[in-house]
């Protein structure tokens, strides 16, 4: 058949021949969405999981024990899009990639930095990141402490995770007790017989200022290890969903991630 029709398929729907289709993902209200639910039947292509009755749409195709799996490994707003229909805003995100390596390319070293975000209130998160910088000033991510536990908790944690991942000089932003809080880890690190360089400054500039204009050179400049999204779930969230417009609950993660960048540009006046 050639020429234009004006039959629109909609559920409900009796196809007469097809009794398979290979489909992409499709947006939701989409009138593509419609056709394929008009064909698979909606309880099987709509969303999976029903959150008001704590169940799943069906068991046979998909039962809660191992979503509740796949949820424990993958990051929120994935699950949203692969399997309840609600897809990424891929278009308001700052962050549009992200640079990987893995564990057996990482390269020569200058000298291995942390930097420190504390938390600002009750509800903020210490951000702590460990990375390799190399003589080219691009910098490999190792490690990250990115917790909501309050910071007198965290002195030993901190203390532990420098001195773990071998750092040679620690900076932190002294706004909010920073500078106290560096004081006590750099004690609790003599305690522990492990020296290393601390440093700290004074944040002035606009943090969301800071942050978008940044922007492009952590996407440019910063090496994430290939599986961060499992092995750092909170930071890897909270940096994939960090929207251009100041619209953010939270903006550690990506606060530290460019004090990374500024650090290594020579911008930030420590003591």
């Amino acid at each position: 058949f050639s020429g234009w029709t004006n039959k629109f398929i909609f559920p409900p729907y009796e196809f007469a021949i097809n009794n398979s289709l290979v489909t992409n993902l499709h947006l939701p209200y989409s009138t593509m969405l419609m056709m394929t639910c008009a064909f698979g039947g909606y309880d099987l292509v709509m969303k999976a999981y029903d959150e008001e009755n704590d169940k799943m749409l069906c068991d046979a195709i998909l039962n809660k024990e191992s979503y509740d799996e796949i949820c424990k490994t993958s990051s929120e707003d994935l699950i949203m899009a692969n399997y309840n229909q609600q897809p990424i805003d891929l278009k308001g995100q700052l962050y549009t990639h992200f640079n990987t390596y893995k564990d057996t390319d990482k390269p020569g070293f200058r000298r291995i930095c942390c930097v420190t975000d504390t938390a600002d209130s009750g509800d903020d998160w210490l951000c702590s990141i460990v990375y390799g910088e190399t003589y080219d000033k691009k910098a490999y991510i190792i490690d990250v402490l990115f917790t909501q536990d309050s910071v007198e908790n965290t002195i030993e944690r901190q203390a532990q995770f420098l001195r773990k991942n071998h750092v040679n000089v620690s900076v932190t932003e002294s706004n909010n007790g920073g500078k106290m809080y560096a004081l006590a880890v750099k004690k609790r690190l003599s305690e522990l017989k492990y020296f290393c360089t601390f440093k700290w400054f004074h944040q002035s500039s606009n943090k969301y200022a800071r942050i978008l204009t940044n922007s492009a050179d952590v996407m440019r400049r910063v090496y994430f290890p290939e599986n961060w999204e499992t092995r750092f779930f909170d930071y890897y969230t909270a940096m994939s969903d960090y929207q251009k417009q100041d619209v953010n609950e939270h903006d550690d993660a990506a606060d530290a991630t460019t004090m990374i960048i500024e650090l290594m540009d020579g911008r930030l006046k420590t003591n």
